[in-house]
């Protein structure tokens, strides 16, 4: 006896869903419900989370420096302005601190 099986309008046979393909989930990206807000920034002076005030922090090692000639927000004279990224110890938030170094020519 032959079995038969149904073709599709081409004339090829489709392939069996499986529980696998038919319900793939995104496993990247940002979660929802997650805000898309860009990271505060705090000034080096004043060195605290945005969110609780706290000066612990750990360096996330991620660093852009710019030779930005001007007068820094304290008065003195800056050369560059460096941003860090680091996250805060008591809340876990990621924020972006700034500072203005004056260095010598």
């Amino acid at each position: 006896m032959a079995t038969k099986k149904k073709a599709t309008e081409n004339g090829t046979t489709p392939k069996p869903t499986t529980k696998k393909n038919a319900t793939k989930k995104k496993t990247t990206g940002r979660p929802p419900g997650r805000s898309n807000d860009p990271p505060a920034i705090a000034t080096r002076t004043n060195a605290r989370c945005p969110k609780c005030a706290s000066t612990e922090r750990r360096a996330l090692n991620i660093i852009t420096e710019r030779h930005l000639p001007g007068i820094a927000p304290d008065g003195e004279p800056r050369t560059h302005v460096i941003w860090r990224r680091v996250k805060c110890k008591q809340c876990d938030r990621n924020y972006v601190e700034q500072s203005h170094e004056n260095r010598p020519a």
